[in-house]
């Protein structure tokens, strides 16, 4: 199973620098990550952000392509009113463009929406707001289904060891996990 994710997280790496665009690691923000998109700008801003951990500095991409989704949990998260996710990603010196769709889900209860990867940043959240709020309980996890909609040019979700699981898109389940950050309703 490991050596799956081996073999999909190599290729990246290798299609990122072949084209001499590989993704490179970037610091840590201080402050929530800004929407993309002018719809998303305000409703976003008073939201408060939550950067959810990850375990050690074995950051892999996962190329993804159109119609794959991987599906990563979280540990436990504060309880409240989900308005939007980010996602740490890779495209690819500003070059990744097509939707992505993500959908986060605690029990039955989920809410999804999608972007588009044009005017992004490379190695840095790629910000979704939702159309409807999620409202969580605390002290369990979520899930946070990344799925690529629709494909033009190569990108990739950046992912790290967890004790957590992530499924990829052929089913296969690892230790790993995406970076996540959760924006709640209000500040």
């Amino acid at each position: 199973m490991k050596t799956k994710f081996l073999v999909i997280s190599v290729l990246g790496m290798a299609l990122a620098a072949c084209e001499g665009n590989a993704p490179q690691p970037v610091e840590k923000a201080d402050k929530a990550p800004a929407a993309q998109g002018a719809d998303t700008a305000a409703p976003m801003a008073s939201a408060r952000f939550v950067e959810l951990g990850v375990q050690g500095d074995g950051r892999e991409p996962l190329l993804m392509v159109q119609g794959q989704a991987v599906t990563s949990s979280t540990g436990p998260v504060e309880a409240g009113a989900l308005t939007g996710v980010a996602v740490e990603i890779g495209n690819f010196a500003g070059q990744s463009t097509g939707q992505v769709g993500v959908r986060v889900c605690q029990r039955e209860e989920c809410t999804n929406a999608a972007v588009d990867l044009a005017g992004s940043t490379d190695n840095a959240y790629l910000v979704v707001q939702f159309p409807k709020a999620l409202n969580v309980v605390g002290g369990q996890g979520v899930e946070v289904n990344v799925a690529r909609l629709t494909e033009s040019t190569p990108f990739a979700l950046w992912t790290y060891p967890s004790a957590t699981s992530m499924t990829l898109a052929d089913g296969t389940v690892v230790n790993r996990s995406l970076k996540v950050g959760l924006y709640y309703e209000g500040k």
